[in-house]
């Protein structure tokens, strides 16, 4: 039985996709399952709605600026392996490694004698440029750039890099 949809007890969809809104449900790969949520617009998806005692809780669709997930109240978790390993709390915080984040980024390690490092990358590619580099910048609510904090190469391939620290405007 592949199809079994009752008033009662539990419904199930054995085989095959899935579609809402479409005859042609889209599938991730060859013998998986999959969900497809469609609308007739092109600026907007249809939705996935997480209810709890009916009260909307939680939503998933795509707008013309992207994704969105709305959640009604409380945060939104990522657990991989079991764990929780990232959230971003009804404030708006971040927190990566950490469930209570109080400020807006916290990276936190929990391991004894580790580092919890913030990598900051530039992937240029190329081992052959001076002046290449990476930077953090402060910015203050009216006056723009306030300060950074650079990394940047001072010679070829692996050569080091000069650390310098920049202040504008102010005492």
């Amino acid at each position: 039985e592949t199809v079994n949809i009752r008033t009662y007890g539990d419904s199930h969809f054995n085989g095959g996709n899935f579609g809402i809104g479409t005859s042609s449900p889209t599938n991730l790969s060859a013998n998986t399952s999959s969900l497809s949520v469609s609308s007739a617009r092109t600026d907007l998806s249809g939705a996935i709605f997480f209810k709890a005692n009916d009260v909307n809780k939680a939503q998933i669709y795509w707008d013309s600026s992207g994704q969105v997930n709305y959640t009604v109240s409380g945060g939104i978790k990522w657990h991989t392996g079991g764990s929780e390993r990232m959230r971003i709390d009804s404030s708006g915080n971040v927190g990566i490694g950490t469930t209570s984040p109080g400020e807006k980024l916290v990276v936190a390690e929990s391991i004894d004698n580790s580092l919890a490092i913030l990598k900051i990358e530039n992937n240029f590619g190329s081992s052959s440029v001076n002046g290449t580099g990476t930077a953090l910048q402060f910015y203050g609510w009216d006056a723009g750039v306030t300060a950074n904090i650079k990394s940047i190469r001072t010679g070829q391939s692996y050569s080091p890099s000069a650390l310098t620290f920049e202040t504008f405007g102010g005492n």
